[in-house]
C-alpha cells in the first residue's frame, strides 16, 4: 500500500467545507470512518485497533481541543469584559431574542392512536 497516494486521495486530510469532513467530526469528539479504515490498514486485530482509536482520540482532545478551546475561552471573556457584557445581560438577551426568532407552535396532541399487530 502507498501512504502516499492513500492520502492524497483520502478526505481526511483534504480542506473542511461542510459538518461531515473528518476532522470536523474528530473536533467534535466523534470518529470518521476515513480514520478507522487508515488505522485498519495497519492495525488488523479489532481490540488492538479501538484501543489505538481511543488514544489518538484522547490524545487530540487533551493536546489540540483543550488547549484552543481554553484560549477561546479566554479571547471570549475579555471580548465581552470590553463590552461590558454581563452575565445577566446575556439571559436576558436570550429570552427576548428566543421569542422573537422561534414563535409559538402548538402541536396537537395524539388522538385516537390503536396500536396494531403487524
Amino acid at each position: 500500500m502507498d501512504i502516499r497516494a492513500w492520502v492524497e486521495r483520502s478526505q481526511i486530510f483534504s480542506l473542511v467545507t461542510n459538518d461531515d469532513h473528518p476532522v470536523y467530526l474528530v473536533l467534535h469528539q466523534c470518529v470518521p470512518s476515513t480514520l478507522t479504515s487508515l488505522i485498519k490498514i495497519f492495525i488488523k486485530n479489532t481490540k488492538e485497533r479501538h484501543a489505538m482509536i481511543i488514544f489518538f482520540m484522547e490524545l487530540f482532545f487533551k493536546d489540540i481541543t483543550r488547549p484552543f478551546w481554553k484560549l477561546h475561552s479566554s479571547l471570549m471573556h475579555a471580548w465581552e469584559k470590553a463590552r461590558n457584557i454581563t452575565r445577566k445581560k446575556k439571559i436576558k438577551y436570550r429570552r427576548t431574542n428566543k421569542k422573537a426568532i422561534l414563535p409559538k407552535t402548538r402541536i396537537p396532541p395524539l388522538v385516537n392512536l390503536e396500536i396494531r399487530d403487524v
